[in-house]
């Protein structure tokens, strides 16, 4: 998730609004440069330091991206957005108890955050603990009701759970939302 509007941001740095109109116009050479640049203000560096993680993440540099990422959230130890990015990262690079800690973290800052939820959930039912996979997809479905994704995650614990009747309930509202809020995740 991208820092564009959080509050401590709204008074940002010139670099930093700079960095987030190159993002937004697919220019990432210059938006890498800006968020360098932004990070030496100490009043957005965390924010800095987790947009240029995540563009980094998406160039497959994933050991910078943790990185970044552990700076802002040392920075900024109640950066909730900042845990649960560290949470993808590290789960897309395999270290899924790490991942799960920081979602753990994320949530325990923002326990309504859906998509920490539905993260949590997925690395929870694959390795078999459907219980706690339930409860957590239960808690995404609850905090983002529109998401088709967070849905289908629950229709697929509860399938393996046995629960097959609850889980054709959970798979066909995630076909009646259609394409839904949860897109980017």
């Amino acid at each position: 998730e991208w820092d564009n509007d959080q509050s401590p941001v709204s008074q940002q740095s010139d670099a930093f609004a700079r960095a987030r109109a190159a993002v937004a116009e697919s220019d990432t050479a210059a938006a890498l440069q800006l968020y360098v640049v932004a990070a030496q203000d100490s009043s957005v560096a965390p924010f800095a330091w987790n947009n240029l993680a995540l563009l980094w993440k998406n160039r497959g540099e994933a050991q910078r991206a943790v990185t970044l990422l552990e700076r802002a959230v040392h920075a900024y130890p109640t950066y909730a957005r900042g845990f649960y990015n560290l949470g993808l990262v590290l789960e897309e690079a395999g270290e899924e108890d790490k991942a799960l800690a920081a979602y753990d973290r994320a949530l325990s800052l923002r326990s309504s955050h859906a998509r920490s939820w539905a993260h949590r959930a997925e690395i929870l039912r694959r390795r078999g603990r459907l219980e706690e996979a339930l409860r957590s997809y239960e808690q995404a479905v609850r905090y983002q009701p529109g998401s088709r994704s967070h849905r289908f995650g629950l229709g697929l614990t509860l399938r393996e759970a046995g629960l097959y009747g609850q889980a054709a309930e959970a798979f066909g509202d995630a076909l009646r939302l259609g394409r839904g809020e949860d897109e980017a995740t």
